[in-house]
């Protein structure tokens, strides 16, 4: 059952608290001056909450483009089921605190400062869509919709991770912290590299982005230096082998097939067909087998040509 605990009174001024009686409680009047205070800017209005007032709106009809006097009707009623003011008897706007206290303002305020606090348990509308647990700093992290697609945003002001809602519904599995590589510079741009996580596993970008946009694949060579930096999950691809058999380095790429690294080979810009995949215990080799040269077709003889026979002619 709901407790309402009356907190009327005419003014926050010293003496008008003592004319009103002990009665109120020191914390009910700090309460007050406090919302007051704030002129209920941050205070969500008990109309816009979750709360269960589906007394308040029982007709079917309503909601549904209803008439001017069913429009009119339904309002007569939220305002006759609203609290009164016990000083003026006007209606009193109701505002939630917290899920345990809910707030009454009289509707003639500041004129009349009558108020009421009630105590109970409501439920505070917001959000209530899929939820994980940030792997950052532990708080709850929230889909959110930005300039790229949807993601999931931590709800802590003071943690700024995110991640990726992927096209399968799942979220991106979580990052880990960029890790500088001054030693590599870009090729495209003046700066140097840092080894970030992403949707596609790891990558080489400038470490000025977005100023400075440049990306590449990493090479397994230039990561194992950075191995004590880099996340434990990415520690397998120490052990990858470090180029093919014609010497060709080895490139780390991520499949989105089986969502899972790999390392492969290019030689000008093309793949080799040589890869290499991580079961779990070891490294995998595939390697196309390379074509045989093809024999040369033998040279055909070239046709000696016919000598043309001139036919005689005689004039009379």
């Amino acid at each position: 059952a709901l407790q309402r605990a009356v907190l009327h009174g005419e003014g926050l001024s010293a003496a008008k608290h003592q004319a009103v009686g002990n009665d109120q409680a020191d914390e009910h009047r700090e309460l007050l001056a406090q919302v007051i205070g704030k002129r209920f800017e941050n205070l969500p209005n008990n109309d816009d909450q979750g709360c269960d007032d589906s007394h308040l709106d029982n007709d079917a009809d309503v909601g549904r483009y209803p008439r001017a006097d069913e429009a009119d009707e339904a309002e007569s009623r939220r305002l006759m089921d609203k609290p009164r003011c016990k000083i003026c008897d006007a209606a009193m706007e109701s505002y939630l605190l917290d899920e345990k206290r809910k707030v009454h303002i009289c509707g003639n305020n500041p004129d009349c400062e009558g108020f009421e606090v009630e105590n109970g348990q409501f439920k505070i509308k917001g959000y209530d869509g899929p939820t994980l647990e940030c792997d950052k700093c532990g708080s709850e992290m929230q889909l959110k919709s930005g300039r790229f697609g949807k993601y999931f945003g931590c709800t802590n002001d003071e943690c700024k991770n995110t991640r990726k809602l992927l096209k399968n519904g799942e979220a991106a599995p979580p990052k880990m912290d960029p890790v500088p590589m001054p030693e590599l510079q870009c090729e495209k741009v003046e700066d140097t590299y840092v080894l970030r996580d992403g949707a596609s596993g790891l990558f080489l970008a400038a470490s000025q982005f977005p100023k400075k946009r440049e990306t590449r694949a990493p090479l397994v060579s230039e990561i194992i230096p950075h191995k004590d930096e880099i996340d434990p999950k990415y520690h397998f691809l120490m052990s990858a082998p470090q180029q093919d058999s014609d010497g060709n380095p080895a490139i780390i790429r991520y499949s989105r097939k089986s969502k899972e690294q790999y390392v492969m080979t290019e030689n000008d810009g093309k793949a080799t067909g040589w890869t290499a995949t991580f079961d779990g215990k070891q490294w995998n080799i595939t390697e196309k087998k390379k074509a045989a040269p093809k024999k040369a077709a033998p040279k055909k003889k070239a046709a000696t040509p016919k000598k043309s026979t001139a036919k005689k002619t005689t004039t009379k």
